[in-house]
């Protein structure tokens, strides 16, 4: 039975909407959107999941994306649509179907689901479309997966904390598995930290899929035991980074780092040395790449950070554009412009702009600076897909 009715969008993603009963999830994509094209512009975004998009404090996630060729149409008449109208298995442990008019619906039953080892045991698949698949005739294609990364706390029971922002007040400290400890200091720091005797030590330890605050993704990982090499100098020098020595104090990671200060410590133990990695960010910065469709960095270290020989890591911290302005803002802004010539745009204000796509929101309890971010970002957008 679909949950189509009830459904609430899935937070940081495009035209994603989510539903629960019981124990099984059900994840909705409107099939007429369209997001625009790629990074590599060969096909056009219909709905993503924007990278890995946890489900709440189940300790699985997904990934999730529905595009079709740009040089194409797709085809959505309705005897298009008719042989998917009909729930059938989509590649394991996974169904799909086309509800509604011409909604895309993906069903997993967290009762039914796989064991099968992913990544050198690092991750377990518990439902895939098994790649790319078309949609019929459509000439639409869906990939799908959902997984559980190893040492994720399995409480698969818990499908309806998916609707509840992971925000944190001041003076938090969240575990964030995998040794990683988040500290909310202030409204404007945050601090990641990982923590570990030498001899603990894994070949590559990762950050789990996070969503801070219901926009933020948060990626870490961590690779001991890199052998120099010219391969390694390579990488090194491409990247621009420098050497964090054994300080007390936090520097900026790399030449091309943003947002980032990190701190690197080594402190003698009773058998072995401690070590102690932290990084630090202030989570409302936002630097627009200017990529249409690209990920919003909030904080990243510029690449692979030496700490010490043989031993690396990596930070970022990035902001889905949809995450940032939703729909209806998206859809005002792109009526608001529409009414202005060439000219008339050279010289708009964006005062002016912000005052008639509020009165067309209505948004009378809204917070009048998310509402001003959200109107910004709306209008970066909309020309890059214009220029597009």
């Amino acid at each position: 039975m679909s949950t189509l009715a009830s459904a609430l969008p899935l937070l940081a993603t495009k035209n994603v909407l989510c539903g629960v009963t019981g124990s099984t999830i059900q994840f909705f994509c409107d099939l007429t959107r369209d997001y625009g094209p790629t990074s590599t512009k060969k096909s056009v975004i219909i709905a993503s999941s924007c990278g890995n998009r946890p489900i709440g404090t189940t300790g699985a996630h997904i990934v999730l994306n529905v595009f079709f060729a740009k040089e194409t149409k797709p085809q959505l008449d309705e005897d298009t649509l008719a042989p998917l109208r009909t729930r059938e298995v989509f590649g394991l442990y996974c169904y799909r179907s086309v509800v509604g008019e011409k909604i895309l619906c993906i069903e997993v039953d967290f009762n039914d689901v796989g064991t099968k080892k992913v990544g050198k045991g690092r991750g377990t698949v518990l439902a895939t479309s098994r790649g790319c698949r078309p949609l019929g005739n459509t000439g639409i294609y869906c990939s799908f997966n959902c997984l559980r990364s190893l040492g994720a706390p399995s409480n698969l029971s818990e499908l309806s904390s998916v609707f509840q922002p992971s925000t944190h007040p001041v003076g938090e400290k969240v575990d964030l598995g995998n040794g990683f400890i988040m500290n909310v200091e202030s409204s404007t720091q945050i601090t990641i930290v990982y923590e570990c005797g030498r001899d603990e030590m894994c070949d590559t330890v990762r950050l789990r899929p996070y969503l801070l605050n219901g926009v933020i993704n948060l990626n870490m990982c961590i690779r001991c035991g890199v052998k120099r090499n010219a391969a390694y100098e390579n990488e090194s020098s491409k990247k621009r980074t420098l050497l964090l020595s054994n300080s007390s104090v936090f520097a900026k990671p790399s030449l091309t780092a943003r947002n980032a200060k990190a701190r690197y410590t080594v402190t003698p133990g009773v058998n072995t040395e401690r070590i102690r990695l932290e990084v630090r960010f202030d989570p409302t910065y936002i630097h627009y790449n200017g990529g249409w469709n690209e990920p919003i960095i909030v904080s990243n270290t510029g690449g692979w950070v030496t700490l010490e020989d043989g031993v690396m890591f990596t930070f970022c911290a990035h902001r889905s554009p949809v995450s940032l302005a939703s729909d209806t803002v998206v859809d005002a802004v792109r009526e608001v412009l529409g009414g202005f010539s060439p000219e008339e745009l050279a010289y708009l204000r964006f005062k002016e702009v912000y005052r008639k796509v509020f009165e067309k929101v209505g948004t009378a309890n809204a917070e009048e600076d998310d509402m001003k971010e959200e109107v910004r970002l709306a209008i970066i957008s909309h020309f890059h897909r214009r220029a597009f």
